[in-house]
C-alpha cells in the first residue's frame, strides 16, 4: 500500500550499505542518506518513517513498480529502462580487512599489495564491475584461499571472523565497525548514485535528491 495516514507524508528511498533513511525504505545505505532524512523532516514536518528490510535484488523492481520513490547503489545494478540514475560520487574500491591483518598497517594499497585468502561475493549481489575484480583475485589463488559468500554483508562478517580480507567500494561515512578500510589506488571507481523513475515529480523526492547531492558535493 503506497498510501499513508492522512495526516502523514509518503515517500520511500532504499541505500545500499550501512544506516538508511526515509519514510519508507529497506535498511542498509550510507549514514549520508540517514543525515538527509533528518534534514527532509525539518521540510515536510508529517514525514513518518517506516523502516523495512528488502532483499537487495528486489530493490529496483520495487522503484520501477512505484512501490519505492527511490534506491541509493551503484551504477550497473539497475536493468529497467524505466529508471533513471543521478550520480553522487564515484566510489573508490577500498580492501576491508580485520585490525589484525596482515595489510591493515597499510594506510593506501595497489593491486600487487594485495595477497592472502580473498572473500569474494556473489555475483547476484553487486555490480558486475565489482565481481569482476573479485573474480581476478580468486583466479589467482589456491582453492585453499578462497572463500565465497552470499551478500556483502556476509562477506564482511567473515572478514570479522579473520578468514580473509574483500573489496568493496568505500561510500563517504560508511561505518566500518572495527575493520580497516583501505583505499586501492590503481582500481576503477565505481559510480553511486539514486535510482528513480523519470517523472520525479513527488515534492518529497525531488528534495530529497537536492539534499543528498548537495551532501555529497560537501565529501
Amino acid at each position: 500500500m503506497r498510501a499513508s495516514m492522512p495526516a502523514c507524508t509518503s515517500f520511500s528511498v532504499r541505500v545500499s550499505m550501512e544506516d538508511v533513511a526515509s519514510s519508507r525504505m529497506s535498511a542498509g545505505g550510507s549514514a549520508t542518506a540517514a543525515l538527509v532524512l533528518g534534514e527532509l523532516a525539518g521540510h515536510f514536518p508529517l514525514l513518518r518513517p517506516d523502516i523495512h528490510l528488502v532483499p537487495s535484488p528486489s530493490l529496483l523492481t520495487l522503484v520501477e513498480n512505484d512501490q519505492l520513490h527511490a534506491c541509493l547503489a551503484f551504477k550497473g545494478e539497475q536493468k529497467k529502462s524505466s529508471l533513471v540514475f543521478r550520480e553522487l560520487c564515484a566510489a573508490p574500491l577500498a580492501c576491508y580487512c580485520a585490525p589484525d591483518h596482515p595489510l591493515a598497517g597499510r594506510d593506501t594499497l595497489v593491486k600487487r599489495d594485495l595477497a592472502g585468502s580473498f572473500i569474494a561475493c556473489s555475483p547476484r549481489q553487486i555490480p558486475d564491475s565489482i565481481f569482476a575484480i573479485q573474480n581476478g583475485i580468486l583466479a589467482s589463488l589456491p582453492p585453499g584461499q578462497r572463500y565465497f559468500a552470499s551478500s556483502i554483508e556476509s562477506a564482511l562478517t567473515l572478514v570479522k571472523a579473520g578468514l580473509g580480507y574483500t573489496l568493496f567500494p568505500a561510500l563517504p561515512l560508511a561505518r566500518t565497525d572495527g575493520l580497516r578500510c583501505i583505499p586501492v589506488t590503481g582500481l576503477p571507481a565505481v559510480p553511486y548514485g539514486v535510482y528513480c523513475q523519470r517523472r520525479n515529480d513527488h515534492p518529497v523526492l525531488r528534495q530529497f535528491l537536492t539534499l543528498l547531492a548537495e551532501r555529497f558535493r560537501e565529501k
